[in-house]
């Protein structure tokens, strides 16, 4: 699912990625002010 980017400089179409507490969590393409993920990653839970 699409998630809202804030504050960066993106134009229509750009590659970019997302992350949460510095890991990175989804690349994709930023359209209409969204991260469009192509791609997300799972972190494995802990002990598994």
């Amino acid at each position: 699912n699409p998630a809202m980017v804030i504050g960066h400089n993106l134009e229509y179409g750009d590659e970019c990625w997302a992350s949460c507490d510095g890991e990175p969590i989804a690349v994709g393409v930023f359209k209409a002010g969204e991260l469009h993920p192509s791609r997300v990653f799972v972190r494995p839970e802990k002990g598994a």
